[in-house]
């Protein structure tokens, strides 16, 4: 039987727990994203604000989730993956408690393939690969798993046809203004939306006759200026004007894109909309 009490003094004794054992944050069950290190900003393009753990049943669970936690910001990764991994382990934790067991005892190989298999996903199969070589690497839990190996076919170099894209761009009028511009913006630097969404207002230079637009990138983590052509810019500008008539010139709301509701239509396909200089976030475009 593993008490906490056991698990605590484990913790102590290893090279990440010396450093955190100690840590406010692990005496509470909510973690707000700022405590974390992570920015306003990426908590708003990704709707998280907290991260939970007052539901785990299990407390050797719910301390070793909290570690796991702590180790996947430690690594720089995304506040997605942050929330991922607690997710699942909270899904372990209901798991064991629905087949009746409370210790790690039960954390066998098939068990745990048991778990993937309940509702198959690669971040449920990724999580679990991830903590058991964790806690036995710092030696706070010792489990047997073996995960297993899927055969990745060769990727196909695929063209989208330009007949497909000619369709695309005639449906794009279908979008409020600004929501073309976004994703025009978007497809026209093959980025991800949400490098899109954290643009600066004031995001070119101009140096000779060319155009520089800044630009982050978020899986190397840094800004950098990209030359990019003429009518590229003219999108950019065209977004730049639309802010300073919505808001104003001196306005200090600093992204290219705002949040944008629909107003009830007053006729029939006359859509309104309302626009405020508020961030934009991911779940908002996507959806």
């Amino acid at each position: 039987m593993l008490h906490i009490e056991a698990l605590q003094s484990r913790v102590r004794n290893s090279e990440l727990g010396q450093e955190w054992i100690n840590d406010p944050l692990l005496n509470r069950d909510i973690w707000s994203v700022e405590e974390l290190g992570y920015t306003e900003e990426e908590s708003k393009i990704t709707g998280i604000r907290n991260i939970y753990f007052a539901k785990f049943s299990l407390s050797w669970l719910r301390l070793l989730a909290k570690l796991t936690a702590k180790a996947t910001v430690r690594e720089r990764s995304s506040l997605s993956l942050v929330y991922i991994r607690v997710s699942y382990l909270k899904q372990l934790d209901d798991f064991l408690m629905l087949r009746g067991y409370t210790q790690p005892q039960a954390l066998t190989d098939s068990f745990l393939k048991e778990f993937i298999a309940q509702k198959a996903t690669q971040n449920r199969q990724a999580t679990i690969a991830y903590v058991t070589k964790l806690w036995a690497e710092e030696e706070w839990l010792n489990l047997f798993y073996i995960p297993q190996i899927y055969k990745r076919k060769t990727p196909k170099i695929e063209i989208i046809p330009e007949e497909i894209l000619h369709q695309i761009y005639e449906k794009f009028d279908l979008f409020p203004p600004t929501l073309e511009r976004l994703f025009r913006l978007q497809l026209v630097l093959g980025c991800r939306i949400r490098e899109v969404l954290t643009m600066p207002r004031r995001c070119m230079k101009k140096e000779s006759s060319k155009w520089f637009l800044r630009r982050w990138i978020a899986k190397q983590k840094h800004w950098r200026f990209d030359q990019i052509h003429p009518s590229v810019a003219e999108l950019v500008i065209e977004q730049q004007r639309f802010l300073d008539v919505q808001f104003g010139s001196d306005s200090e709301f600093d992204k290219l894109f705002c949040k944008i509701f629909p107003l009830p239509p007053k006729k029939r396909f006359q859509a309104e909309f309302v626009y405020t200089p508020e961030f934009i976030s991911n779940a908002l475009v996507t959806s």
